[in-house]
């Protein structure tokens, strides 16, 4: 392995653990709402923790970024409205495409600290 792949191996480590910060803060927040709409700390509880759960889970943590990425899409989608029908297209598919990206590298992630190999555990 030369000194050139541990570089690229960092930089894409580091790259990746800027996104993981955005997945989580989504995980809240809609913890948060549901717990808020159903008025109950357990709903909350499962929803965070079972969210977590999903996104540790491989191919099932590409179901839950495309989710996540449709919502951005969507919101982009919305506010794009407000301008008009064009804009609603492009803002809409820049956010999904973004949010795509944002969720693949977090996914990336997981599986880079989830990762056995080379442990000693």
């Amino acid at each position: 392995m030369s000194t050139g792949d541990v570089r690229k191996g960092i930089s894409q480590a580091n790259f990746n653990q800027q996104f993981i910060g955005i997945v989580y803060f989504e995980i809240f927040a809609i913890s948060t709402i549901v717990g808020w709409y159903q008025s109950s700390w357990y709903y909350f509880g499962g929803v965070l923790i079972g969210l977590i759960i999903l996104l540790m889970i491989p191919y099932v943590n590409l179901l839950l970024a495309l989710s996540f990425a449709a919502g951005w899409g969507g919101t982009g989608y919305i506010l794009g409205k407000l301008i008009s029908q064009d804009a609603s297209y492009v803002i809409g598919g820049i956010l999904l495409l973004s949010g795509l990206g944002v969720h693949m590298a977090a996914i990336e992630w997981t599986k880079d600290i989830s990762s056995t190999d080379d442990r000693n555990v």
